[in-house]
């Protein structure tokens, strides 16, 4: 189970904004990785410095982008 989901369920849980807001920044990190200049591509792996490395990425990476995704839609349209 990812820390995505995690924060998610303790959000619908408790209904505490601290959840909430963790909820937020797990969203716009996972968004992070799909802001690429091509559409329909991500992003896979952070250097130290937390800039993307330019690499081929293999779609593994993309399963777990559309499963968070698909959980805070879940989570988010209750």
């Amino acid at each position: 189970m990812s820390i995505t989901v995690l924060i998610l369920a303790a959000a619908a849980v408790t209904d505490a904004p601290t959840c909430w807001t963790a909820a937020e920044n797990a969203a716009q990190a996972i968004l992070r990785y799909l802001d690429v200049p091509r559409r329909g591509l991500w992003r896979d792996r952070l250097d130290p410095a937390g800039a993307f490395i330019e690499e081929a990425v293999p779609a593994s990476s993309f399963y777990h982008l559309v499963l968070a995704i698909r959980e805070m839609d879940a989570v988010v349209g209750r």
